[in-house]
């Protein structure tokens, strides 16, 4: 089959590192891919790219960001280049413009939206009703969540078939990494007596750092083998300002960084000695998985999506609406220690990416809308 991905911006985010490990993965199964976009590629993403183009993927970035009917054309001549036979519209708009560039482009592809945010995107109404106007050019719904369905079909009252299929990572990767602790812990100029604190995700208030650092200053203060470190790409210029701003306050030098986009999160998950993960929300996060597959104690947010890995053994889930919330968090990083193993076989890639590629297969043979 010739599968394309439709997504904003190529970067370090959850969907579109899922489409760069599908591709990856549909490539290998002798599938032809296709990733188009209507922003530029993150510089730090880039090395993912040529990754990409080595397996033989096709690859339509633009130089420059496209606004308004411009992306609906470029994702029209994308298709019209590559004639795919199904194509996946990850998110709101990249879903919404790409449906548009079906019909700009006479394709007779299918098309297969995937709802990632754990937000209400659907809450915007401009993207609800122009949701409702293409929902007749929409052969399949893929959900990563059962909270991502269950927004959606409360905005929207009527969907056209949907199914949920959990997030998937490159586990091997993350076990191969977990392996070699000692050797990235020295790499990172991390002794045996420190002891790292992580929290990976872009710099937005759902992800919560300015709280992990609220909540985490205090442990630092009272123990100096204690390093904290933040990894991910900036979403929100004035949230960084203001997280920044947070981190000088707090007058603990180099022992609190922010990383940026990292291309090796499966080492620095490895060298993490608690992962930290206070989200306000999420679909089903990548990074929740990937730090589960490196075997770091886990202190998270104790939302709907998070509920899975509840009693799980080295994963502690914090009820953030509390009025002690920051001192709960705070005791239950003192706490952590430990690696763990945990039983991953349900959110291996290989699964997810057969998944899709049954899918693609099932709305092409099924003809029509």
């Amino acid at each position: 089959m010739r599968l394309m991905h439709l997504v904003h911006t190529p970067r370090h985010s959850g969907a579109e590192v899922l489409v760069r490990d599908l591709c990856l993965r549909h490539a290998a199964d002798g599938h032809a891919c296709a990733v188009a976009a209507f922003a530029p590629s993150a510089e730090a993403f880039k090395p993912e790219l040529d990754k990409l183009t080595a397996a033989g993927v096709t690859l339509d970035i633009p130089d420059a960001v496209l606004g308004g009917a411009d992306r609906a054309w470029r994702y029209a001549a994308a298709i019209r280049a590559f004639k795919p036979d199904v194509i996946f519209g990850h998110s709101a708009l990249p879903a919404i413009y790409g449906r548009l560039a079906v019909l700009l482009a006479g394709s007779k592809a299918k098309f297969i939206s995937i709802l990632h945010s754990g937000t209400d995107d659907y809450a915007d109404r401009k993207l609800r009703w122009g949701e409702r106007l293409l929902q007749a050019r929409t052969d399949q719904i893929i959900a990563v969540s059962q909270s991502a369905a269950d927004s959606y079909l409360r905005r929207l009252k009527v969907s056209p078939p949907m199914r949920i299929v959990l997030n998937g990572v490159d586990l091997d990767r993350f076990y191969a990494a977990r392996e070699r602790r000692g050797e990235i812990r020295q790499a990172l100029d991390l002794s045996d007596m420190d002891r790292l604190l992580l929290q990976v995700g872009r710099l937005a208030p759902v992800k919560q750092q300015r709280f992990t650092l609220e909540a985490v200053t205090p442990l630092l203060r009272e123990d100096p083998s204690l390093k904290l470190w933040f990894a991910g790409i900036v979403e929100d210029a004035d949230y960084a300002a203001a997280f920044e701003a947070d981190v000088a306050r707090a007058g603990l030098g180099d022992r609190i960084r922010f990383l940026g986009p990292r291309l090796d999160v499966p080492d620095l998950l490895s060298a993490a000695d608690v992962y930290l993960m206070p989200s306000l929300s999420e679909a089903h996060s990548i990074a929740f998985l990937e730090a589960m597959a490196s075997g770091p104690p886990m202190v998270a947010s104790e939302i709907e999506s998070f509920a899975f890995a509840k009693g799980i053994e080295g994963i502690s889930l914090i009820d953030l609406s509390s009025p002690d919330a920051a001192a709960k968090f705070a005791n239950a990083v003192r706490e952590a220690g430990g690696r763990y193993i945990h039983a991953m076989d349900a959110y291996d890639l290989k699964a997810t990416a057969e998944q899709y590629a049954l899918l693609a297969e099932s709305v092409v043979k099924s003809g029509a809308r």
